[in-house]
């Protein structure tokens, strides 16, 4: 299957898929991984590419989630490390080629450097988290894994980017992750860090005491809500188009579901009445009344959103 780069539709307008469809072409992916078949694996994408699908589900629910598999397999010991790097230069180059099949549809004028802290490997999830402000419209410096914090801090000098996101994956990494954050503060204090990775999850309350603007856990919530604070969110459509769109995908998982408004509302803890107005494009609704819905329906924000 060869599908020709250019061929998007708005983000907002995209398939909405359903879980079974997910799940079947992530399997396809994850076996490709197993195998070290890097054309089928290619192929797998590009289905999902050919189905509409929004970039953050298939960064989301495809790849990242596969390489979650791959990681547990490992500890396993059902593959060996080969296996587990090889699958990870496959999905950085999948990557790769989704940027020429998701250009941003606006420009935001912000500037972001994304960088893993650890002299390591593991920069999947920075690069991911990377792609995805890419397609929101940020102009991105990926700088890899293990920049010396002085290093960092003379670019970001230089640079003066709008944002700093900072990944920490492996235990043990939070003593680099402060001294990244530090020398991002001590040569623009005005820039907006964010933090995110394992390890910053396993240690909540030592990543806190880092002090950045935002520690998150999950890439897509984090662009949201960055966008949020950088007032970006509306930029690329009118808020009832938005609006309108949410609502339609609110309703096509209700129905897919077999569920009624009522039934959604008491699962998601929401009032009939609201629900509706959501479901209609009417209903001007909260992150979190959106997360209730995406809970009660399993389904993740960026099926709603992005």
């Amino acid at each position: 299957m060869v599908i020709q780069p250019g061929d998007s539709k708005p983000r907002l307008t995209r398939a909405n898929p359903s879980a079974r469809d997910v799940q079947r072409v992530r399997d396809r992916y994850l076996r490709a991984l197993i195998r070290g078949d890097e054309e089928e694996a290619s192929d797998a994408i590009q289905e999902a590419v050919s189905y509409d699908w929004r970039p953050a589900t298939i960064y989301m629910e495809v790849l990242a989630k596969a390489m979650v598999d791959i990681g547990e397999m490992w500890h396993a010991g059902e593959i060996s490390v080969a296996h587990e790097h090889q699958s990870t230069q496959v999905t950085l180059r999948q990557t790769a080629l989704l940027r020429q099949f998701f250009p941003p549809e606006r420009k935001t004028g912000l500037h972001a450097i994304v960088s893993a802290v650890e002299p390591s490997g593991h920069l999947l999830g920075a690069m991911i988290f990377t792609d995805l402000l890419f397609f929101d419209g940020w102009n991105t410096d990926f700088l890899g894994a293990g920049t010396p914090a002085e290093d960092l801090g003379r670019m970001v000098a230089e640079r003066k980017p709008d944002m700093v996101a900072l990944s920490a994956t492996i235990e043990g990494s939070l003593k680099a992750l402060y001294e990244c954050v530090k020398a991002v503060r001590d040569a623009s204090p005005q820039t907006f860090i964010v933090i995110g990775g394992v390890a910053v999850m396993a240690e909540p309350e030592a990543a806190a005491a880092v002090k950045p603007d935002l520690i998150s856990e999950d890439p897509v919530e984090a662009v949201i809500e960055i966008g949020a604070h950088f007032d970006i969110s509306g930029a690329m459509m009118p808020l009832e188009q938005i609006l309108q769109a949410i609502g339609e995908q609110v309703r096509s998982k209700r129905v897919e579901r077999g569920w009624s408004q009522q039934q959604l509302a008491d699962a998601a803890g929401l009032d009939r009445t609201y629900l509706s107005g959501v479901e209609h494009g009417k209903q001007n609704l909260t992150l979190g009344a959106v997360k209730k819905i995406g809970d009660a329906l399993n389904a993740p924000i960026s099926d709603f959103i992005t």
